[in-house]
């Protein structure tokens, strides 16, 4: 990722909610990008959502399929 698509990528979460710029204490030339509160229930929420599909994996193809990335969606 080239540092102009980070910066966007950023803005947008900035725009969203998502993530904040914050001055870095010790160089005024940094800025430091850190998650609010939304952003971490997102990273919350997700993780919880992709457990349960892997759970639904687990439960239709078998841990092993799963361990080994075999499953495929139906054709």
């Amino acid at each position: 990722m080239t540092q102009q698509g980070a910066s966007k990528a950023v803005a947008e979460l900035e725009r969203l909610g998502y993530a904040e710029r914050l001055p870095d204490p010790h160089d005024a030339r940094i800025r430091r990008v850190t998650l609010t509160s939304r952003g971490h229930e997102a990273v919350t929420a997700a993780r919880h959502a992709r457990a349960a599909q892997e759970e639904h994996l687990r439960q239709r193809f078998g841990t092993a399929a799963v361990q080994r990335r075999e499953v495929r969606p139906p054709r």
